[in-house]
């Protein structure tokens, strides 16, 4: 639950010292006037060696789609992933070293979502995406004395390529843009971990990160069937290119250092009260260079290099009475750098964004059986980095304004035996965004784009013993996602 995401941290269950398991995990999943989906995985953990041991997970899940295969001469919008991540582990001389290699792969036949006006006729352009991930990673840690200091280090690869639909309404014929990406990533962050006498305790560190990008863009206007319901079905059923004109575009390439120090300082006021200040500040360059690509000809260009220089604060503060019940404030920040995007046979800029969260709640004890937290906080959000649609149709990422979301969440689990768990959550949110450049096209002012007002989720988790001497677990999950407002721009304001 949440009013907003942010960045995501994923800790999978490191090898396990000097034990051999596998276990299997199958899952089903309904969608409300959709297609159903399923899932499976596969994880082993095995030892490799007198001081290795590895934890190998294989996976791939059906997302079933909004439209059911059919309607409206949709074709199906299902979403397939499958991927594999591979964890060796060893311990040594007092290090603890983790070698990390996964790849993913998420790849669809159409979108999930149809324009308005497109209701009453078949789709006539196929959106087809595919995004493909790859990283290899070390990490190495180690004790030295009081202190604990990590260091980490990873290569990765992400391509991507899709398709949409940039026909504008009552257009004769298709238009459609294909775009690609590539991008290279290497990254390494030192950090330290240390008590500063009784009361207090710091860690912090540095981290460079460098990149590549290289993305091209090509629009195709007419050279495709006309369009309209009076089609042979074949052709209804979607333009997926054939003797399309030549198209035009651009193709950019992008690359970017960053280097940032970060540290957070933690002391304990009083035996109740902990208080803990910290920040991150960095440095951001990025190299540009454009080649347009008009009637078969090209024109290079460099754009200027942007240097962006940021500093996010934080500040928190936990209360916790003799009951164990505890109160928290904080304050924090976070600020994306400025770029800038292809289209229409040129480029966009857009600006550095912040945005600034101030949360405050309550939580149960610790170790009981039921569990529990409240809390409101205020979301600021200046100069929103988002995606847009231009007046040629093109989906580019623009500043498109300032937004302000208010918002109220709970979430609790309880344990009524050894065997079952149960949990839930809710959030409320009210927010507004409100257009401070003439050029974003906004139909109009209101709710920030896929912010729902309401979203409420629940589960069940049984241990039910054993099945083919095997332990089994059934777990099902019933989530809820109010309807918002799905981007901006013509055909996505709504």
């Amino acid at each position: 639950s949440g009013p907003i995401g942010g960045v995501i941290r994923l800790q999978p269950p490191a090898p396990v010292r000097g034990v051999r398991e596998m276990a299997v995990s199958l899952g089903a999943s309904a969608t409300s006037g959709g297609a159903p989906g399923a899932d499976v995985a596969l994880v082993a953990n095995t030892p490799l060696g007198p001081v290795g041991d590895g934890r190998f997970a294989v996976y791939a899940r059906r997302e079933g789609g909004f439209s059911p295969p059919g309607a409206e001469g949709r074709r199906p919008d299902d979403v397939d992933l499958v991927g594999g991540r591979a964890v060796i582990r060893a311990t040594t001389g007092g290090w603890t070293v983790d070698l990390t290699a996964l790849a993913q792969k998420i790849e669809a036949e159409d979108v999930q979502s149809i324009e308005t006006y497109a209701r009453d006729r078949r789709a006539d352009v196929a959106e087809p995406y595919a995004n493909t991930f790859g990283l290899v990673g070390v990490t190495a840690s180690t004790r030295r004395g009081a202190g604990h200091f990590t260091v980490a280090a990873s290569l990765s690869r992400q391509d991507v390529d899709e398709r949409y639909d940039a026909t504008q309404k009552d257009a004769p014929v298709a238009a459609f843009v294909d775009r690609r990406q590539t991008a290279t990533a290497f990254s390494i962050e030192g950090r330290l971990e240390r008590p500063l006498g009784e009361e207090a305790s710091f860690n912090g560190g540095a981290a460079l990160a460098v990149g590549h990008t290289d993305a091209s863009r090509r629009r195709y206007d007419g050279g495709g069937p006309p369009l309209g319901d009076d089609h042979p079905p074949a052709t209804r059923g979607g333009y997926d290119g054939g003797e399309e004109g030549p198209g035009y575009g651009v193709d950019l390439e992008r690359s970017f250092s960053d280097f940032a120090v970060f540290g957070e300082t933690a002391v304990q006021v009083s035996s109740n009260l902990r208080v803990a200040i910290g920040g991150r500040a960095s440095a951001t360059r990025i190299l540009y260079r454009r080649e347009t690509v008009l009637d078969h000809a090209e024109y290079a260009a460099y754009p200027p290099d942007s240097l962006n220089l940021a500093l996010s604060p934080s500040v928190s503060a936990r209360w916790t009475w003799p009951s164990g019940l505890g109160a928290f404030a904080r304050l924090e920040q976070g600020v994306r750098p400025a770029g800038v995007s292809e289209a229409d046979g040129g480029v966009e800029r857009y600006r550095p964004d912040r945005l600034t969260l101030l949360e405050t709640g309550v939580r149960s004890p610790d170790g009981g059986p039921l569990s529990g937290e409240v809390s409101i906080g205020w979301i600021d959000w200046r100069d929103i980095q988002a995606d847009t649609v231009t007046q040629g149709g093109d989906l580019v990422i623009d500043n498109v304004g300032d937004g302000r979301i208010a918002f109220l969440q709970a979430k609790t689990a309880w344990r009524p035996t050894e065997t079952v768990s149960l949990s839930a959550g809710v959030f409320l949110n009210a927010s507004r965004l409100t257009r401070t450049r003439p050029s974003i096209i906004i139909v109009g002012e209101g709710d920030l784009p896929n912010v729902a007002p309401f979203g409420a989720q629940a589960s069940l988790a049984h241990d039910g013993g054993y099945f083919l001497g095997r332990p089994v677990t059934t777990a099902p999950d019933l989530r809820y996602l109010g309807r918002s407002r799905l981007g901006l721009g013509p055909a996505l304001d709504g």
